[in-house]
């Protein structure tokens, strides 16, 4: 297909097509005259899952474009896409108090100790985890020890459903892809139906409140 049927077939502008083609996110297709190429359903699938990791899943093109070349490169162990993976999706980089830091891995560190975790000290998904701990903490919210447990048990689960996931798929490449694409659509999906969630035991719990359900628009201030 020519590029305009690309653009129709993926929903993406010619002219984004073009820019992922020069950032290097997109396959170069095959070369017909000096300015046509042809593309095939190999082009569609990248394009859906570029459009996937950045407008679902937020991803900054950059990020993107590191994941990508993380599929591309058939060298990299299983273990190793997942750092890579886990690692695009991580919180931003912000400051908190050494207090608060070392309060946070406190904390941690038992939960990861009481479930009998094998984890690295530089695991990206660690170091996050310690801050978000620390930051509530920090905010008074002292019950969060005992949130940790459970958000712990409830992950194991959620982790034991990613690797059932990426052992279906049969091929390294639909691995690599699966690993890629569930860590960051995954944590979008996690959370919106954790909110769905919560929306049905707030119902159940508080009844119907006047202000709308959860989730709800707010009405525009006056």
């Amino acid at each position: 297909m020519r590029m305009a049927a690309l653009s129709g077939a993926s929903g993406i502008p010619v002219a984004t097509i073009k820019f992922y083609l020069r950032e290097g996110l997109l396959h170069a297709g095959e070369r017909t005259s000096p300015n046509q190429s042809q593309y095939d359903t190999t082009h569609v699938h990248r394009l859906r899952l570029i459009r996937a990791l950045t407008e679902v899943g937020g991803l900054s093109i950059m990020a993107a474009g590191e994941l990508l070349a993380t599929i591309d490169n058939p060298e990299l162990p299983m273990h190793q896409v997942f750092g890579i993976a886990q690692g695009a999706v991580r919180l931003p980089i912000s400051q908190i108090s050494a207090q608060d830091l070392a309060d946070g891995s406190e904390l941690l560190d038992k939960v990861i100790s009481d479930r009998g975790w094998q984890v690295a000290d530089s695991l990206v998904a660690r170091a996050d985890a310690t801050r978000v701990v620390g930051t509530m903490r920090a905010l008074g919210l002292e019950h969060s020890h005992r949130m940790l447990d459970s958000y712990a048990r409830a992950a194991e689960i959620v982790a034991k459903a990613d690797m059932d996931s990426v052992q279906a798929v049969t091929g390294r490449d639909a691995k690599v892809e699966t690993v890629v694409a569930g860590t960051v659509l995954g944590d979008v999906l996690l959370a919106a139906l954790r909110r769905i969630a919560q929306a049905d035991y707030s119902s159940a719990m508080f009844g119907e409140a006047t202000a709308g359900p959860p989730g709800a628009a707010l009405p525009p201030a006056n």
